[in-house]
This record gives structure tokens, sequence and C-alpha cells, in this order.
């Protein structure tokens, strides 16, 4: 069920000229027109709107406000390297957030990261439904991953402060304590 390439270079036209929480309205051939409202997703039809786009004789017309310059957030058509690399840095960090919440739930690395991967769905759906866009799940997740880095870059400073002797280790900090002692420091910095 391919579609012509004219209307596949129209369809790339509109992904790069439109906002994509737009709705638009669309009439003409249905059998073209539920390939092209696929393709057009997030962008959604509707009955009323100022974004047209009308089907007919294997040819895809659309039209839209000029205002729009300002609002139009393209997609990124070619994916980046750097963007697999925060999204697994992201996830892991929800990993590690999951595992370091619910610890009395013995979960493997496996089952962390697709409970964490059900949490970035399920956030995403939920921002969506109720913000009319994903972005706002997607800093939840976010701020997640960074807060369960966080707790393992502190377990692991906290591990190795055990293990060693020296400046930074338990006998540097009783040293920098003892040393605050006598500024009467000691109730701030030391517990």
């Amino acid at each position: 069920a391919g579609l012509p390439a004219e209307i596949l270079k129209t369809i790339e036209k509109i992904n790069q000229n439109w906002p994509l929480e737009v709705r638009y309205e669309a009439s003409g051939d249905q059998n073209i027109m539920s390939y092209v409202s696929y393709l057009l997703i997030p962008r959604i039809p509707s009955r009323k709107s100022d974004f047209k786009i009308v089907v007919k004789d294997n040819e895809v017309q659309y039209e839209g406000p000029k205002s729009t310059r300002g609002l139009i957030y393209r997609f990124q058509n070619t994916p980046s390297f750097r963007g697999l690399l925060l999204s697994v840095f992201f996830v892991t960090g929800v990993a590690i957030f999951v595992r370091r919440s619910l610890q009395t739930a013995v979960l493997s690395w496996p089952e962390s990261i697709g409970l964490s991967l059900l949490l970035l769905m399920v956030l995403a759906l939920l921002s969506i439904i109720f913000l009319k866009s994903a972005n706002t799940g997607f800093c939840i997740v976010s701020c997640a991953g960074f807060v369960g880095w966080g707790y393992a870059v502190l377990s692991y400073i906290k591990r190795r402060d055990n293990t060693t002797i020296g400046i930074f280790g338990k006998s540097g900090f009783q040293l920098l304590c003892s040393s605050f002692h006598n500024l009467n420091l000691k109730r701030v910095f030391c517990f």
C-alpha cells in the first residue's frame, strides 16, 4: 500500500512547516487520507481548523496560516548518537532511582530498566492527556534520571570513603571534623 512519491514529498513539506501539535481539517479521498493522517502524527485531524488538507486525484493540497513562523517545532529528521546516549543515560538513571527507592523489592537490572521504561511511557501518556504535550513527562523522567545518578555517585563516594585511608578517607574526614570542632562548627558540618 505505497503512496506516490509526490504525496510523500508533500507530507515531508507539511512536517517541516506545520507545528507538531496542530489540529487540521481533512477532506478528500479517505483511503489516501488515512495514510496521510498516519504520517502526520502527532498532528490530529479535526472538523474546524485554519490548517487544511485536501486529497484528490492522487494529489495532496494543504494550506495553513502564514503567521505560525515562531511556533514551528520541526521533527529532527536524522537521529543523533548523542540522543541515543542521553536516552540510555536517563533510563539507566531512572533504573538506579527505582532500585534505590524500592529497597524492599529485590529487582535485577533488566527488571529495573523495564520498570523505568514503563514509568517513562506512563508519564509521557499522562502528560499528553492532561497537558497536551509529552515534554512534562520527559522532564520528570530526566529529573528522576539525574537523581538516580546522584544516588549512584554518592553511594560510590561513601563506599570509597569507608575503604580509603588518607585525606579523603575516613581518617581525613575525622581530621576535618576535629578542626571544625575548634571553631565550634562541628554541629554544622559533622554529624
